[in-house]
Order: structure tokens, then sequence, then C-alpha cells
């Protein structure tokens, strides 16, 4: 007999017994969404374009590529040594904005396999796909085998599930470990173990190391009680373990982190922002889909919960939903991104599927049976899916790959002083790319930002340093730069040491020589990309001085090489 597709529920938790043939159909569920996230990956243009999908990409990828040539470089000096050197060669080390875990997790891929760009993405890909996986198998224990393979392909397919595992960035691992937390505190519901409370803590402390998003586990055990209504875990020694292991592991890098993070955007608490994230829990699956899973939050929680018999990891997946609403709205934020959302996607996909299966129970229907019913509406939930939400994000490309292969390749290249100026996102996207194909540390890559403005990390508290183009050429000469990269990408507003670089360019047209304009080979998918190189004429036969850079708003002082 065929298994169904959706089954009605058993007792939770069960796992399938570890056969032969258990392994197997695990095997092939996981093979299968690792080819269906890679191939998504591939559609959406991610081997092929730069790390140009988010301004923090090209950070996210510096940092691990460092961890990666301090290990391989046998530890040769103290971190924070190392870290400020590598800075002043790549200027996108970003160690200690968030969590360490995403670049020492970096570091170490790259060690075993390469820091090629397809070698991190798919990294990505290997994570989204466990995210997957693991909502997959929890809903094989729960309905059936074929019920969980397509639900974690589903995953997978959210689009800004598709569009962050196309990044190097931290969200989805955040989200991973958020639900490997938010499992093992259901475990926890139903047994009180110590064991499924440090593993709860466990994987609470990795998200917090990952980003600080993760503290809003912090708010799921309370929840958690209130669903479930077992206040007399508060007065549990093994309630508290995780909170503790917590502070101990994973508070005092949060407390760095938000030391570091404190002067570089401007943070605030707004109802607006916990509003705005209403929509985007909305646009998961689609208003047309919403209502299944209200089906299922009423069939899972809202019903058992008048008999004081709600499931317990169906309670811990509900109690992720407000803990989320709650630690956003209320902590100070400088906006709602739907990257966060992803944390949620897989309790709100086990609730979609508890709703399928109830429709199909509910339907009066005795001639069909259960399996064909839940088949049909597993078929047109695919369909709505696929016809109001599902969409392949395409990451644009610019062309700052070829540029970064023709510079690097030169012969005058090595130990060479370089400048990036970019009204748009061009200066991490090129120190990225250099970074990928330079002998390290060999480049000195300078960021016009850095070095001829001071601002902080989002571009709030602008200062010009140098306010005319004859002043910008002295500093430039002083260096002396040898390499310009000019990003003429339109961004949101004219940045003023930007133009004043090309009043520079047009006022010294006999020192600069230009180099190439880029895209010359590259198809790009942005418009209006155009980036041109100059060479700084006689800069080959003068000393490199002292280079100095404005670090106050993140380290609190300048360092210098």
């Amino acid at each position: 007999m065929m298994t169904p597709i959706l089954q009605t529920a058993a007792p939770f938790p069960r796992t399938p017994k570890r056969s032969l043939r258990s392994l197997s159909l695990s095997a092939l569920s996981f093979s299968v969404l690792l080819a269906w996230t890679i191939g998504l990956q591939w559609a959406g243009g991610a081997y092929r374009a730069e790390f140009s999908g988010y301004p923090d990409e090209p950070a996210h990828y510096v940092s691990g590529l460092m961890v990666r040539d301090y290990v391989a470089a046998g530890f040769p000096v103290s971190p924070l040594k190392y870290a400020e050197d590598y800075y002043m060669h790549y200027p996108k080390v970003a160690f200690g904005m968030w969590g360490p875990l995403p670049h020492l997790a970096e570091g170490i891929w790259m060690l075993v396999f390469s820091w090629s760009r397809t070698s991190i993405l798919l990294m990505m890909a290997v994570v989204t796909t466990v995210l997957a996986y693991t909502l997959s198998q929890v809903l094989w224990t729960e309905f059936s085998y074929i019920a969980g393979l397509a639900v974690g392909m589903a995953l997978v397919a959210v689009r800004f599930v598709q569009l962050y595992t196309g990044m190097v960035m931290a969200d989805n691992l955040c989200a991973l470990f958020d639900f490997l937390a938010i499992l093992s505190f259901g475990r926890f519901l139903a047994s009180d173990r110590r064991r499924d409370a440090v593993f709860f803590g466990l994987f609470a402390c990795l998200s917090v190391l990952t980003k600080g998003n993760g503290i809003a586990l912090a708010l799921v055990p309370p929840f958690g009680v209130l669903i479930t209504r077992r206040f007399d875990l508060f007065k549990r020694l093994n309630f508290w373990i995780p909170a503790v292991m917590v502070v101990a592991v994973a508070g005092p890098w949060q407390y760095i982190s938000s030391r570091l993070l404190s002067g570089i955007a401007t943070r605030v608490v707004d109802w607006r922002i916990a509003a705005a994230y209403g929509p985007m829990f909305v646009s998961i699956l689609g208003p047309w889909l919403l209502p299944v899973v209200l089906v299922g939050i009423y069939d899972r929680v809202i019903v058992p919960f008048r008999h004081k018999a709600v499931q317990s990891t169906w309670a811990a997946a509900a109690a992720l939903l407000p803990a989320f609403w709650v630690f956003h709205g209320l902590v100070p934020s400088a906006s709602a991104e739907e990257r966060y959302v992803i944390a949620v996607v897989a309790p709100l996909l086990m609730f979609f599927t508890a709703g399928v299966a109830k429709i199909a129970a509910l339907i009066p229907t005795t001639q069909i049976s259960y399996r064909i019913k839940a088949s049909a509406l597993a078929v047109l939930a695919a369909l709505i899916f696929t016809g109001t939400s599902f969409g392949i994000p395409q990451k644009q490309s610019y062309g700052f790959s070829e540029v970064a292969q023709y510079i690097t390749s030169r012969p005058d290249a090595p130990e060479s002083v370089m400048l990036i100026s970019s009204e748009a996102f061009g200066e991490g996207i090129m120190i990225a790319e250099i970074a990928m194909r330079d002998h390290r540390p060999g480049l000195i890559v300078l960021r016009a930002t850095k070095l001829l403005a001071r601002l902080n990390w989002v571009g709030e508290k602008y200062e010009l340093l140098y306010r005319t183009p004859e002043e910008t050429m002295a500093r430039l000469q002083e260096i002396p730069v040898r390499f310009l990269v000019v990003d003429k990408t339109p961004g949101l507003h004219p940045i003023p040491h930007h133009q004043n670089i090309l009043k520079m360019l047009a006022m010294y047209p006999d020192r600069w020589q230009p180099l190439g304009i880029y895209p010359q080979k590259v198809p790009v998918t942005a418009s209006n990309c155009k980036i041109e190189v100059y060479r700084l004429i006689g800069a080959e036969n003068r000393p490199r001085s002292k280079i100095r850079l404005d670090l106050r708003y993140s380290l609190g002082r300048f360092i210098e090489q």
C-alpha cells in the first residue's frame, strides 16, 4: 500500500525507524533538497554574479576569508593585530559586528575546500538544505515522507529564502539554529529532561553567536509555558539551564558586538517596524494560502489549548511566532527586514501542512479517500503558490569581477595601493573580488569613504575630509595611489568626495592614465553600470607613505600602517 501524501496526525514525537529503507529515504530526501537548492541558486545567477546581493555580503565573505588565512598562516600574531593588518589590505573585515560563528564556519569551509565563489555558495546551499531537511524529517514523522519532502522543497522555494541562499549571509544559518532550538524545547516540554534543556540552550547559544536576532529565542520558553499551561516549569531547575548557558557562553560576545554596533547606525523602537513584519509573514506563502496556515494553528494550538493538550513540538513552533514579533518590535533597530523573517518560515510551513491535513479530513465526501483529498489539496496549494508567490530572484552582476581579474593579474599590482570610489555599493563588492584573487596580503585597497570622508556603517554622520579636487589630488599623490577604480553606477544621491574625484580626473588628465572601461566581456544584469580604471603616472617611483584609517565609529580609534 502506498504511503499517503498526508495522513492523520500520530502521537508526536515519533521518529521513523532507522532501518536501511529509512536511511535510504533520508539520504534521497537530502540529495533532492540539495540539488533543488543549488538549482535555484544557479537559476538566480548566484554563481555568476559578484557578492552584490546585499551591502553586508562582501563583509561576510572577507571576514570568513580572513579567518581562513589566519589559520592557514599558523596564527602568526594576535587575532586583533592580524585583523587590523588584514583590514588595511581589504577593508571589509567586520568580525565582531555579528556573531563569530558564520565567519568561523566560512573559514573552516574555505580551509577544507576553497575560497572560491562556487565553494562558499555551496556552503550557503548546504545550510539551507539542512534547514529544509530538518523540517522534512519533522513532517515525515508527523504525516508522511512525501509531505515532508514536498514542504522541504517549498521552504527552499520561498522567495527570500532563495534570495539569501544565493548570498554569503548569516540569516539562513540563524534560522537553522532557531528551528533546531524550538524542536529541542518541544522535546523538553514533553520530557522535562535536562538533556533536552541543554540542547535547547546549545542551539540558542549557536543562534545568538550567529546573529543577535537569536536572542528572540529567550521569549520562546515563556510563550511555550503559556501555550501548554505548564506553569510548574518555572519552578524546575532544568527550565533555567538554557538561560544560564546563553548568558555565560553567548552573553560576553553579544556585549562586545553591541558596543561595536552602537556607533554605526541609528536604532529606534517604533511600532511601525513591528507592524511591517505582518505583511512579510503573509508574503511567505502569499495571502491566498494564509488561511491554510491559520487552520493549522487553530487545529494544533487553539483547539487543544482549551483542553490543556497542546502537543509540545507544536507549542514550541507556535511560541516562536510571537517571540519573534515581540523581540523585533521592542528591540531598537534601524528597520524591518524580510531576511529576519526566514527564522519563522519552517514553523509556519509546519502549520501550513497541518492545515492541509485538517481541511482534507473535514471534506465530507466519503466516496473519495483521505489520501486523494489530501493529494488534491496539496497540488492545488502548489499551483497557487507557484502562480502567486513563487519566483526566482536574480542576483545582479556589475563587472567588478572583471576589474579585479585585470588588476590582480598586472605585474605591478603586488604591494601597490588601489582606491575604489562609488556612490552605490561598489566599494565592498570590489574589495571582496580583489581579496578572492589576490596573493594575500598583496594589494592595499583603500575605500574612498574611509580615506576621503568620515561616516558610520550605514552612511550617516557624513563628514568630508578633503573639500576640493585639488586637496583630493594632493592626498592621493602623497600616498601614492597607483590604481584608481571609479564606479559610475548611480547611487541614491551624489556623494561629495566621489564628485571631487570625478572633478579631479577632469582637472588632471595628464596625471591619470585610463586603463579601461568595464565591463568589457562579462555580461551584466545591472543597468547604467560603468566602471573606469586609472593609473597614477609616476606612482611606481615613489615610496608609500603611512596610511591612517579612522575607525572610531567601530573600534573607537585610528589604525595605521
